[in-house]
């Protein structure tokens, strides 16, 4: 079966998955990523002041003039997963402020055909803590020995 299009990328570093990367963003070209939520004048764009590898990053800020309380900002991106229904799933991200942010979400939603699956991972950057949502869709619980301290402006 051919392939209709191939795009070689260079990783710098170790991937610590065993398999085939089947997706990989570096937003070097385009932004294939949706926003999601952010009000009035939210930022949802590539930076090339910001770029952990490469020459851009994806930017995202809540309001920047009249900001409030709970303001709210997200991005999503549909993927495809494999027949075996196994993912491995690397970010990085970094802050500018910590004292401003109540929490960070990391949300995954796959689809595997038949159901719905959106396991969620909470970081709150002031305690430091990082919690999971139990499956009762309400409850976090924090995951033991995972105390972070993280350094603003740099990448985790």
């Amino acid at each position: 079966m051919s392939k209709e299009y191939i795009r070689t990328i260079n990783i710098l570093g170790e991937i610590p998955i065993a398999g085939q990367v089947v997706m990989y963003d570096d937003f070097e070209h385009l932004l294939n990523w949706t926003q999601m939520a952010g009000e009035g004048d939210s930022i949802f764009e590539l930076d090339p002041t910001l770029a952990k590898q490469g020459n851009q990053s994806l930017f995202m800020q809540t309001r920047t003039t009249a900001a409030a309380k709970d303001d709210l900002i997200a991005a999503e991106r549909h993927l495809y997963i494999l027949p075996s229904k196994v993912m491995s799933l690397l970010m990085a991200f970094r802050m500018a402020s910590i004292t401003t942010i109540k929490y960070i979400n990391f949300t995954i939603n796959f689809f595997d055909g038949t159901l719905s699956h959106t396991p969620i991972i909470r970081f709150l950057p002031n305690t430091p803590v990082w919690q999971y949502l139990e499956d009762d869709g309400s409850t976090y619980t924090e995951i033991p020995d995972m105390a972070t301290t993280l350094r603003l402006g740099a990448w985790h």
